[in-house]
């Protein structure tokens, strides 16, 4: 089981898309194993998408890139600051 489905499965859900048979796999890997995949994989609260709108999701996805207002500051402070 790759921990790259639970992630896949959570944005899915996050999106409305219904990720059932994805849902199902995953939690049979977790009896077969014996391990909870869901504990252990990345979420979407763990790569900061959870408040995200799915348009600015989708964006992200689409572009590879997302400027916020952190990324801004940060490049700013590369760039003066040190």
């Amino acid at each position: 089981m790759s921990i790259k489905t639970v992630v896949a499965a959570a944005l899915g859900e996050m999106l409305g898309i219904r990720v059932r048979g994805m849902t199902s796999i995953i939690r049979q890997a977790c009896i077969i194993r014996e391990r909870d995949y869901w504990a252990v994989g990345r979420t979407v609260e763990s790569l900061g998408l959870s408040n995200m709108h799915s348009e600015t999701l989708l964006s992200l996805v689409k572009d590879g890139d997302l400027v916020t207002r952190s990324t801004i500051n940060s490049a700013w402070s590369r760039a003066f600051v040190n």
